[in-house]
């Protein structure tokens, strides 16, 4: 068939009819979410990077936690233990709840800047071709999904502002952008870049509602407020903590610090938008791949379209500027959100302007289908499999650490509601999962509940024949208050030595030894 098809005159059926249908889209957004929810709640429940040191902050509900992160992720995550426990499924259920909201709000914008809703649903389900979205965000994100929620809300907010002018979406692009400056800092640069991209397009200039900015503005910092407040009371700046954990290697010159940081910023952006810029590039601007039928170009950008790549080209700005003025060097993939989050958008408004074929979307969406499912598969056998051959030595997911807590429980059960110190956060916040009624302590944190009746302090002895003592493990774990447990203290002792499961492998193919003192309640590492 060699008929030509406009864009978005709903004209098309079947598969490509199918994408043009928002709830068949919000249907497939969820259900992705949802298996992903269940695989990883189900495969394992051992705390993993990231979340098992949150699990330890949100023993309390506090303004503020740490100058490295703002808080929101925490309380969220701190309301959903009080209706599930401080288990996975508390870290599954905001993650993918996150990712969810993430693609629905997402896909809203899409809707809104692409004039074929079918290109539309596929731009949304792009974001898995992100090796940051679609992989590395399984394991190992907790504030980053809370930044990609909020940035795609604030975009929604401000558009659906400018659509259609009152105080009501004034108040909530307010609160839009006050939940992202309480998801990470970084989020900063968002309402900075949308402010000069408005600013610069003429169109988007003259119907900004400038009077209702004021309102959003005053919100937004309410909002923020509680947070801000706290930084004050820890009588920290923001801007220097941040600037310490982005700018190392202070001894070289500020002129080689600046030319390093822009070298790691230009590889972190092309890496971040791997593989999906490769994918579509090969699928949208190459030829190749017969033709079945095609659908016209438009003359233009939709103005959304146009805005969103405004955007990235002035957050892109913005950051290397940043660069080169503080000679930050400390620049990763996984920093990268706020500023290439929105790219398929802009992509396939490219695609819809020069034209496309549907073969071309078939086999598009056919490659996601297959990332998703690859994805699956590479991660399966960190679980059932965990020997040192497919994941390495630490193989954290499957970590027995369900196994040491029944063995502690039967060694002394006023462990499950006494003050417990772990050297080493993985093991504070499984342990807080096993007995989420005793009290936490790891070197970077310590609640302000008083002490309870027991004290034990729990450390990993590690896998080989070269144990290590409470000493010398809270000296490699920087823990060095703990170095000060003397013998007099020691009221009993344990020591654990724990098989790691395999789907195959016989029960201790695989172990780790770990130790635990239950000292004397009084020492200072109790209180």
């Amino acid at each position: 068939m060699s008929q030509q098809v406009q864009a978005g005159q709903g004209q098309w059926t079947g598969f490509h009819g199918a994408l043009q249908r928002p709830q068949v889209v919000i249907a497939l957004i969820i259900g992705y979410c949802g298996l992903n929810l269940l695989f990883r709640a189900a495969a394992s429940p051992v705390i993993g990077i990231d979340d098992m040191f949150e699990n330890v902050l949100v023993q309390e509900l506090r303004a503020g936690y740490m100058l490295r992160q703002p808080p929101l992720y925490e309380w969220l995550l701190y309301l959903i233990q009080q209706l599930v426990g401080p288990t996975i499924w508390s870290f599954q259920i905001l993650k993918y709840g996150l990712v969810c909201l993430t693609g629905v709000f997402f896909y809203a914008l899409a809707r809104r800047a692409l004039r074929d809703s079918a290109l539309a649903a596929v731009s949304t389900f792009s974001l898995v071709l992100f090796y940051q979205v679609g992989f590395n965000l399984h394991e190992g994100v907790t504030h980053t999904a809370v930044l990609m929620a909020t940035v795609c809300a604030t975009f929604l907010c401000f558009i659906r502002l400018v659509e259609a002018p009152g105080l009501w979406r004034a108040a909530l692009l307010g609160v839009a952008l006050g939940l992202g400056m309480l998801s990470k800092h970084s989020f900063w640069l968002v309402p900075v870049a949308m402010a000069f991209a408005v600013v610069s397009l003429r169109p988007w200039r003259e119907r900004l509602p400038w009077d209702l900015l004021p309102l959003a503005i005053l919100i937004g910092a309410v909002v923020y407020a509680p947070y801000l407040l706290w930084t004050f009371e820890a009588k920290q700046s923001l801007l220097s903590n941040s600037l310490n954990v982005m700018v190392v290697g202070e001894q070289q010159s500020h002129l080689l610090r600046a030319a390093q940081g822009v070298g790691r910023l230009s590889v972190s952006l092309l890496g971040f938008s791997m593989p999906f810029l490769v994918l579509w590039a090969l699928f949208f601007l190459t030829g190749g791949l017969a033709t079945r039928e095609r659908v016209e170009g438009n003359r233009s950008l939709s103005p959304l379209a146009q805005l969103i790549g405004r955007y990235i080209f002035v957050a892109i700005v913005i950051t290397g500027l940043g660069v080169l003025l503080s000679g930050a060097t400390y620049i990763k993939e996984r920093h990268m959100h706020p500023i290439l989050l929105l790219l398929p958008i802009y992509a396939f408004a490219l695609v819809e302007f020069r034209g496309y074929s549907e073969k071309r979307l078939w086999w598009f969406m056919a490659v996601i289908a297959a990332v998703i499912s690859l994805v699956f598969l590479i991660r399966l056998p960190d679980f059932i499999a965990p020997d040192r051959t497919i994941c390495g030595s630490k193989c954290r997911v499957a970590k027995p650490y369900p196994a040491l807590a029944k063995k502690l429980l039967e060694w002394d059960p006023s462990v499950a509601e006494g003050t417990l110190i772990s050297l080493d956060s993985y093991l504070g916040g499984n342990l807080r999962a096993a007995f989420p009624e005793a009290r936490l302590v790891i070197r970077e944190f310590r609640p302000t509940t008083p002490g309870r009746a027991s004290c034990f302090v729990v450390w990993e002895q590690g896998d080989g024949q070269q144990l290590r003592s409470l000493a010398q493990a809270a000296k490699d774990e920087r823990f060095t208050a703990a170095m000060g447990v003397t013998a007099s203290e020691v009221l009993s002792s344990g020591y654990f030595k724990v098989a790691w499961p395999h789907l195959w492998l016989p029960t201790g193919h695989r172990v780790t030894n770990w130790a635990a003192y239950r000292i004397e309640p009084t020492n200072a590492l109790c209180q």
